[in-house]
């Protein structure tokens, strides 16, 4: 998100010091090596509109991102006050749309940081977080006292306490001016872009900027959109979008990489002449499936120009990255010192989370956490051109690599890489059967695995992916277009997920329909589909939940557990803690569930129940979605843990007289997941089919605040 005011600075302050206009016919090589980042360029068919082109200058920045004006409101407002209009009538007429709001400012930041510092006490004080209610309560109105008595000299009045509280909490809100989209290749492209001859360069950097342009275009049919009406309750369409494009040639750390910055203004004219704010939901909603159609684009492209083969590569606990064939991976990992400085902070970031929250954080907390590591790992940037780069990026490659042949030799490896088809028709007889209705299910199959529900632009992403890593696309001539095959796997996984949205009982009348019929009363895209893979799932959870098997634990074994566990933790278990273990040791159901906050107290219980199933005569195996949750999991309980993949693994690959030890079941076994939530829906139950084949049981132990945050669990 851009903010009003200077939000966009950093865009503008970052291109070459002496922006020089690019002379016609001269190559963008030989006009990086001069004036290193060039000068933004306006895009966007909304630029129709406001008759402006060709380079951004500062003014026309501050203008649009910072005012809301026309990018020209200087010289507009000057030329009206010269005609005798008054100052703030010209404003005025240079204004698109209303102004940005202004937010009141909250005077100190202090109560956030003193209620945090409570909170910390009350946990050692107590060994638990405080509870949501009245002991949260509590905290933050003594909080209040504190900060209001140490301002004031004397003790506040209820009524100012209260005051106070209402005026706390929230973020400090900001106008939103804009949204930066930034298209970045993979490192492998910037490492070969960096290292290649001029000619080679060339046609890389043009291929991105075709790639992003194609993204943009789609962006651009699919998302800008405005609000109309009492409260914006109708979405229409627009004339496009006002952007400013900036090409960026190596990150903070002067490493390469080609990327470039796309700021959209949230100025936008709606289909009936009148200028707006961009509604920014469908914006957001689109924005992987976007990342994933310049992927795309980029990659197809490369493959058609320079015969460019890529493969994909794994990480743990990640999708596969796809990367140039013959650029080595420590050659990248050079190149990336930015993404190594990132990554570490994110790293720290995670194990502090799971020191003071006790569990993994959710996808959302994830996502923050490592926007917050980008933050602080930031450094200013250095600037420079590429006559200043190449030796340096030369001699980095040539240091890793061995010398100077080497890296000649990697470069020819990565430009002969795809494989040579003489007669395109002899492939088409014997390209691998990977159907329509194939790729279709794969993508329902993956999307399944991550949530229960999906949108249209989740499975647009997941084609895009699906399509690009299928021996299809492989094997495909160099000059075959891999779009007409993306658009026919989408429309069929669309068209085969179950729609849970209603349609309308009344459709909307013309003139009160989008181009493509939609009723201007919906959200463009925010119909929301299932399959029936996932439904099944549910069906057989549910179905196990409410019925008997696997081990029982008696009443006299579960109070000998509890009563060891006591012992050993100098404490006595709560009515929480002793209802949740004597549900899941006796209950006598095959799958059974329980969630609670952090610091509720559930990894007491789980020894607890642990114990208890021991004294019972079964052993219980503890399961997590990541590796590191296993093992803290496993030395808590006292019990042997793994992730819950590699049991499902191991059984479907090793051969039972083989397996080790751990991973048998058998009718005494309690498979206990934690983090339930962060498992997909699909694979919990080839986990119940496990299960119910060894006449095992399944205990599922959650957070509530991880439910529906993280997997389709």
């Amino acid at each position: 998100v851009l903010h009003a005011g200077d939000g966009y600075a950093y865009l503008t302050d970052q291109v070459a010091s002496n922006d020089v206009k690019r002379e016609p016919g001269q190559s963008l090589s030989d006009y990086y090596l001069q004036h290193g980042n060039p000068p933004g360029q306006w895009v966007g068919a909304g630029l129709a509109a406001l008759e402006i082109s060709g380079d951004v200058r500062t003014d026309q920045m501050k203008a649009l991102f910072g005012e809301g004006l026309h990018p020209e409101a200087d010289r507009m407002v000057a030329e009206a006050v010269a005609r005798g209009v008054s100052p703030t009538q010209a404003i005025n007429d240079a204004r698109l749309g209303r102004r940005f709001p202004v937010f009141k400012e909250v005077e100190d930041d202090v109560y956030p940081a003193r209620l945090a510092a409570a909170y910390r006490a009350f946990g050692a004080e107590h060994d638990r977080a405080p509870e949501a209610g009245e002991e949260r309560d509590a905290l933050r109105w003594q909080t209040a006292v504190e900060i209001l008595t140490e301002r004031e000299g004397k003790a506040p009045s209820p009524g100012d306490v209260t005051h106070y509280l209402s005026t706390r909490g929230t973020e400090q809100r900001k106008a939103v001016a804009g949204y930066d989209l930034v298209f970045t290749p993979v490192k492998s492209v910037s490492t070969l872009w960096a290292l290649a001859d001029d000619e080679v360069r060339e046609t890389i950097t043009g291929v991105h900027r075709e790639a992003w342009g194609e993204a943009l275009k789609w962006i651009e049919t699919e998302g800008a959109f405005t609000r109309v009406g009492a409260a914006g309750v109708a979405q229409i369409e627009t004339n496009g979008l006002v952007a400013t494009a900036f090409d960026h040639l190596d990150s903070r750390t002067g490493d390469p990489n080609l990327h470039t910055h796309v700021a959209v203004s949230t100025k936008v004219q709606g289909v009936d002449g009148k200028w707006r704010s961009l509604d920014g939901r469908v914006l957001h909603a689109l924005g992987v499936a976007a990342s994933e159609r310049y992927n795309t684009a980029i990659e197809n492209k490369l493959r058609q120009e320079l015969g460019l083969r890529f493969l994909p590569e794994g990480r743990q606990g990640k999708r596969p990255v796809r990367e140039i064939a013959g650029v080595p991976k420590d050659l990248r990992d050079a190149f990336s010192q930015r993404r190594a400085q990132v990554e570490e902070g994110y790293v720290e970031l995670l194990a502090e989370y799971r020191r003071k929250h006790g569990r993994e954080a959710p996808r959302a907390v994830q996502f923050a956490l490592a926007q917050q590591a980008t933050l602080a790992t930031r450094q200013a940037k250095e600037g420079g051109g590429l006559r200043d780069r190449l030796p340096q990026w030369r001699a980095t490659a040539e240091r890793v690599l061995g010398g100077r042949r080497q890296v000649e030799a990697m470069v020819r490896d990565a430009l002969a890489g795809a494989p040579k088809i003489a007669h395109p028709e002899e492939f088409r007889e014997t390209r691998p059967a990977e159907t329509i209705d194939h790729l279709a299910s794969k993508v329902l199959d993956t999307l399944g695995e991550q949530r229960a529900t999906w949108n249209r632009w989740h499975v647009a992403a997941e084609a895009e992916r699906v399509v690009r890593e299928s021996r299809w696309a492989e094997l495909a001539p160099a000059g075959e277009d891999l779009r007409p095959m993306i658009e026919l796997v989408t429309t069929r996984a669309g068209a085969t997920s179950i729609q849970l949205t209603p349609d309308d009982l009344n459709p909307a009348v013309k003139g009160l329909q989008r181009s493509n019929g939609e009723s201007i009363y919906s959200v463009h895209g925010s119909q929301v589909f299932t399959s029936a893979r996932v439904l099944a799932a549910e069906d057989a959870l549910v179905t196990a939940a409410q019925s008997r098997g696997g081990l029982y634990v008696s009443r006299d074994a579960f109070m000998a557990g509890i009563a060891m566990v006591e012992e050993e933790k100098g404490r006595t278990l709560n009515a929480g803690q002793r209802a949740l273990a004597a549900h899941f040791a006796g209950s006598g159901r095959r799958l059974a569930a329980g969630i609670g906050p952090a610091g509720a107290g559930k990894t007491t219980a789980m020894s607890a129940f642990a114990r208890a199933v021991e004294l019972g005569g079964g052993r219980v195996l503890g399961l997590a979605s990541q590796a590191t949750a296993a093992a803290v999991l496993g030395d808590e309980l006292g019990v042997s843990a793994d992730t819950l993949h590699k049991l499902l693994w191991e059984h479907s690959h090793t051969p039972k007289e083989i397996m080790a030890e751990k991973f048998r079941i058998d009718a005494n076994t309690v498979l206990l997941v934690d983090e339930a939530g962060m498992t997909g829906t699909p694979q919990l139950a080839e986990l119940l089919h496990l299960a119910e084949k060894y006449g095992a049981n399944i205990r599922l132990l959650g957070d509530p605040s991880q439910l529906a945050a993280v997997g389709s669990g």
